[in-house]
């Protein structure tokens, strides 16, 4: 059995897609999966050996024939696009591929031979969740939030860690991250500040504080004024690798807390009050808080540094009790 899953969206998205590997193996063992995946989002998989071929879609015109060369040149048994509302690019890309069933959101016009529910059906349901629904018509069996996505970390990724740890002398250490996508979900660097100093008392692990590039001279400060790690800048990989031996991670809700969650890191994670966000991308680690901003507000800079005080302190004992 051939099978093409079609992810082009974030890369939080992708790494949760991956989820549907184990539906597909759990019941079709010998099945090759192919993900055909955005420009911006391929590298976090490209370790995967579950993945059979990755297919990159890229609208550069040069590199468009290619791709679509690519596509048609493999006959799928099946073809699933998990986006659960309309999207021309969906419908575009589905036309080009010469599965033999097709599988997606039809909205108004028919593009795929199954569909599947809309995000208005799915509005209470995880991400994952809505991956059991996509997929039963392979008669898997439903993992729900007790599924992980499939992430590996490269041989290279875990040494450039392994030598960046051993370099500063760090065997425990706290991660956190101060970036998101844009700024109603980013918390104030002045909170980060007074917070950082909190947990400073309060622990004798390092904490290392990591960002984007765009947010690097904000980490940079916040580093400085709390007298703590600042990781440099490096690829996405490496920071997978870092999170995956780290003991706590600390976030805006970003593709970094379901990392976290694929290797069951325990997390706290900032996140804006917007519920079908909240149901969907919701944390996998079992040792996970979910803070929301107070009162009516909506977006990550209302949140107070007393909640995330509060959040830290039960995460930790929920740490400790789970040790001992």
């Amino acid at each position: 059995m051939k099978i093409a899953i079609v992810q082009l969206g974030r890369i939080g998205d992708l790494i949760l897609a991956t989820a549907a590997i184990n539906l597909i193996k759990n019941k079709h063992p010998n099945a090759e999966i192919d993900f055909i995946v955005s420009k911006s989002n391929a590298k976090i998989i490209e370790n995967n050996p579950n993945i059979s071929r990755i297919v990159v879609f890229d609208k550069n015109p040069i590199k468009l024939i290619p791709f679509i060369f690519k596509l048609k040149i493999k006959l799928y048994d099946y073809y699933v696009d998990i986006k659960d509302h309309y999207s021309t690019e969906s419908k575009i890309i589905a036309g080009l591929s010469n599965a033999i069933i097709k599988v997606g959101f039809n909205g108004k016009k028919k593009v795929f031979d199954i569909p599947i529910r809309s995000d208005k059906e799915n509005i209470n349901l995880h991400f994952l969740e809505r991956i059991d629904n996509i997929f039963s018509f392979l008669e898997v069996e439903p993992l729900g939030k007790s599924n992980r996505p499939n992430l590996f970390i490269s041989n290279a990724s875990r040494e450039y860690i392994k030598n960046y740890l051993s370099e500063n002398k760090i065997e425990k250490y706290i991660l956190i991250n101060i970036s998101a996508s844009n700024n109603d979900k980013m918390w104030l660097e002045k909170k980060w500040i007074e917070f950082i100093d909190f947990v400073k008392m309060q622990t004798n692990s390092t904490i290392i504080i990591i960002s984007d590039t765009k947010h690097f001279k904000s980490a940079e400060n916040i580093a400085i004024r709390t007298n703590i790690l600042h990781s440099p800048p490096t690829t996405l990989l490496n920071i997978s690798a870092l999170i995956k031996t780290s003991d706590l991670l600390i976030s805006p809700d970003t593709s970094l807390i379901h990392i976290a969650s694929t290797f069951d890191i325990p997390v706290i994670s900032l996140t804006n009050n917007v519920d079908w966000s909240i149901n969907k991308f919701a944390p996998l680690s079992p040792i996970s808080e979910i803070i929301l901003p107070e009162s009516d507000k909506i977006f990550v800079p209302f949140i107070s540094v007393e909640q995330v005080k509060t959040a830290y302190l039960r995460v930790v004992q929920m740490i400790y009790q789970t040790r001992l």
